[in-house]
């Protein structure tokens, strides 16, 4: 007899993903209370929802978007990548990453010089691929 309150394990994403994420979260961002964005938000929303996703992780935690939303990446552009010119010169910026990954698979493929991407969905898009 199963019990409701047993999550289904078909729906988590693969334990090496995760594994890949966390370590990528362990070395991007700076404080490990911001982390919690990974490991509550963003893993909630794979094992949920597993599909393609843009994720974003910074210093102060990450941003994930199904890349099916095209109104979210267009405003991740828009808004996150438009305003870090006005950090320039005073945040360092290098550290931050775009990846593309599946939830289902467990692919997880990094997204090079997309800060001066002017058609990010293109990109990520093709990274998809």
């Amino acid at each position: 007899m199963s019990s409701i309150f047993k999550e289904s394990s078909a729906r988590k994403a693969p334990e090496a993903l995760i594994s890949k994420m966390r370590a990528i979260v362990e070395e991007v961002v700076a404080h490990p209370k911001f982390r919690s964005d990974f490991e509550v938000a963003d893993r909630n929303t794979i094992d949920q929802q597993p599909g393609i996703y843009a994720w974003y992780v910074y210093d102060c935690g990450t941003h994930l978007m199904p890349l099916k939303d095209l109104n979210a990446v267009l405003e991740f552009q828009r808004e996150w990548i438009g305003g870090m010119k006005v950090l320039s010169g005073k945040k360092h910026l290098d550290d931050d990453q775009l990846y593309v990954l599946n939830a289902r698979t467990g692919d997880l493929r990094r997204v090079m010089e997309f800060k001066t991407e002017s058609n990010l969905i293109e990109k990520l898009l093709l990274t998809a691929i």
